[in-house]
């Protein structure tokens, strides 16, 4: 048996995907195994891959079925101890594979193990996280949450309240490296393959804590993850998702009274954020710019009507 399963999940990054294999390959055993599943690109990973790696397991969606639904598909065959579920827009700095198995094996009751993110420049990403309460949840998706107040607000939640620079027990961590206990996700059935992208990780650690599992963050091991390179091309369906997403958690853990609540706040917030936009197009400012944000903000709201309608 493998003691490591490494699974990422790609669309449409190549470059990015070579250099993340790059960095992951040589922190695995002999024994371990990589699993790259890609969700349908166009570009040239599925010829590319099986040439530069062979020793990679390629698994070949005709289209793209989501991010939970790529990462289940590939623990059908992942026979590892610990599976390491992987962005592809990530680089493992030197000895992070070790750092997190080291607290990993220790802490007999973690089932998911994350590393400190860096940005591309070196800076922290937050990665830690609390389970937001109600209002801390829709300021963190409203426009606002990056603003000065909304960073104060929401400090508890993204536990700017405590240091980063020591290993500590979470409620849940972004899931762009996260090494997780292949038992103890076989106990909570996998990932939810109705969270298509976004909110994943946060309903896999909310399920695993309900059963006694901890989450742990190491800040031993670093990776570098440039975030959001394959969502990036295609900005409009990403904010769509985003929000879907989070509709859809809310529903499952505040009900859909929530989720109709948060739908409403989430709409009038971006019906504000709608006229900036159109205001700053009727005065010529990066005329571009505002006009895919209109499109993008009246997709939502249509969406947001749909959703409580």
């Amino acid at each position: 048996m493998p003691r490591i399963s490494a699974i990422v999940v790609s669309w449409n990054v190549w470059p990015m995907l070579a250099q993340c294999l790059k960095s992951l390959l040589p922190q695995l055993g002999p024994g371990d195994e990589v699993l790259v599943v890609d969700n349908g690109s166009t570009d040239e990973t599925v010829q590319s891959l099986p040439e530069l790696f062979p020793s990679i397991e390629l698994i070949a969606n005709l289209q793209n079925a989501g991010y939970a639904a790529a990462v289940n598909l590939a623990l059908a065959r992942a026979r590892g101890q610990w599976l390491l579920l992987l962005n592809p827009d990530t680089v493992l700095r030197e000895g992070a594979i070790q750092e997190l198995l080291l607290i990993a094996e220790k802490d007999q009751s973690a089932a998911v193990v994350g590393p400190r993110l860096l940005y591309p420049n070196g800076d922290p990403q937050p990665s830690r996280r609390r389970f937001a309460r109600h209002w801390e949840f829709f300021l963190d998706a409203s426009p606002w949450h990056w603003s000065r107040v909304g960073k104060r607000l929401l400090r508890r939640c993204y536990c700017l309240d405590t240091p980063d620079s020591h290993a500590q027990a979470v409620d849940w961590l972004w899931g762009a490296c996260l090494l997780v206990r292949a038992a103890a996700l076989a106990e909570v059935g996998g990932l939810d393959p109705a969270f298509f992208m976004y909110c994943e990780e946060m309903d896999l650690c909310q399920r695993l804590r309900s059963l006694g599992w901890s989450v742990v963050y190491q800040p031993a091991a670093t990776v570098v993850h440039w975030e959001g390179k394959s969502s990036e091309k295609v900005p409009l369906l990403t904010l769509l998702r985003y929000h879907r997403s989070r509709l859809l958690y809310a529903a499952k853990y505040g009900g859909w009274r929530w989720a109709r609540a948060l739908a409403f706040l989430t709409f009038g917030s971006f019906c504000l954020e709608l006229l900036v936009e159109v205001a700053k197009l009727v005065l010529g400012h990066k005329p571009e710019l505002r006009q895919e944000r209109v499109r993008s903000y009246r997709a939502l709201l249509r969406e947001l009507i749909a959703a409580v309608s």
